[in-house]
């Protein structure tokens, strides 16, 4: 059967549109991730987060009632540095090797001695960003600032608000702290409730190209298809933006000063 020229032209013009169209719907990217399965894109990305020297990790969700705000700068082996916020009450999070520090307002200390200052040893706090913290209501109230005081039974709450809490690996809250600090172990607290995932398009994320897994309660996850397999952004199943930025920069970490340094352990009336 004989085909005519302008057939053919015709054919190849439609067979350029389709692919033109397809293309336009979203790309393979170079990275390979967006042609695996919804596990292994999520695997993929949590493995280059731990992977990675640094990562900071902004953003709001909520959790139950609370609305909570992470701004933490993620050390790879080292530590991290910044801040949970828990509805008003803001708590400055240090970790540097196996030392965490934390740091809050008075409200924040006062709920501290209120709680240890019995000398009983706390319960462990169950998982979740508000355990973080002792519960309270914030009052916004200052105190002003006294001199640290070094020894049991006189640390008060006006002293101690202008000093760190050292937490160490033996503190039954220890962990709750540090998991915040840990770059896989955060990345599953995100991630946790968003259930199944199926693939949802592309999008740009701060103009990087990124593959759109949807999951339930209008959760989304976002992960780079070009160059390295970074995850980009969450919104988590109880709504919020959670945003992974400046991988690879470089972050400085310090100690506070030892006077300024208060460990949970000493804490008495």
């Amino acid at each position: 059967m004989r085909t005519s020229r302008g057939t053919v032209v015709r054919t190849s013009t439609l067979a350029i549109a389709v692919v033109a169209v397809l293309a336009g719907c979203g790309s393979t990217g170079k990275n390979g991730v967006a042609t695996k399965g919804t596990g292994a894109i999520v695997a993929t990305a949590e493995d280059a987060v731990v992977a990675a020297n640094s990562v900071h990790v902004q953003g709001q969700f909520t959790s139950g009632t609370e609305h909570v705000a992470l701004d933490l700068r993620l050390v790879k082996d080292k530590g991290a540095t910044g801040t949970v916020t828990i509805d008003n009450e803001v708590i400055e999070l240090l970790r540097i090797g196996p030392d965490v520090y934390v740091k809050g307002d008075q409200q924040f200390y006062r709920s501290v001695v209120a709680r240890f200052g019995d000398g009983a040893s706390p319960s462990a706090p169950t998982s979740g960003a508000r355990s973080a913290a002792p519960s309270a209501t914030p009052s916004g109230a200052s105190a002003s600032p006294k001199s640290a005081a070094s020894t049991p039974g006189d640390i008060t709450v006006s002293a101690m608000q202008v000093n760190y809490l050292h937490i160490g690996p033996s503190d039954p809250q220890y962990q709750t702290f540090a998991s915040l600090t840990d770059p896989r172990q955060l990345v599953k607290q995100i991630m946790q409730g968003v259930g199944s995932l199926d693939k949802d398009g592309q999008k740009d994320i701060r103009g990087t190209k990124s593959i759109v897994l949807s999951g339930s309660k209008d959760s989304r996850v976002y992960v780079a298809i070009d160059g390295s397999p970074w995850l980009l952004r969450v919104l988590p199943p109880g709504g919020g933006t959670l945003d992974f930025l400046d991988y690879d920069t470089p972050v400085t970490l310090a100690p506070p000063p030892a006077t300024q340094v208060v460990d949970i352990a000493k804490i008495a009336k």
